[in-house]
């Protein structure tokens, strides 16, 4: 299953704090769906299967021309963001700084064999976990 968003403001659901996608059959989501979320605190994506996007494709985008990804999302610099469940993604090894710039006290990689190949995804977030 795909999401389809077409967004003209940089805001999307602007009160909508928590999101549960779990078991849709997911595999394209446009890639930043999440940061135009300025208050989400819980997303719910376990049981899809979604990619997280590498940081240095992030940083090489300019503010003005965004692509349009649908092959992995970005979780990183979600200030809001408390509580992420990504259970069962068949998640390969998370980049370094996935959760970058986010709050996160509650996070779920379970069923994700590979998923932490080393613990740099989570050094950004150590503080709040």
């Amino acid at each position: 299953s795909e999401i389809e968003v077409n967004v003209t403001t940089n805001s999307i659901l602007p009160h909508l704090s928590a999101l549960n996608f779990s078991k849709n059959m997911l595999g394209n989501i446009p890639a930043d769906i999440f940061s135009l979320m300025q208050n989400i605190t819980t997303i719910d994506l376990s049981h899809n299967n979604i990619k997280v996007c590498p940081v240095q494709m992030l940083d090489s985008w300019s503010h003005q021309s965004k692509p349009v990804i649908r092959n992995c999302v970005v979780f990183q610099n979600i200030h809001s963001l408390r509580n992420l469940y990504l259970s069962n993604c068949r998640l390969e090894p998370l980049p370094p700084g996935a959760f970058r710039g986010t709050s996160l006290t509650y996070l779920d990689l379970s069923d994700n064999h590979g998923a932490i190949a080393n613990m740099s995804p989570l050094q950004d977030i150590s503080l709040t976990l």
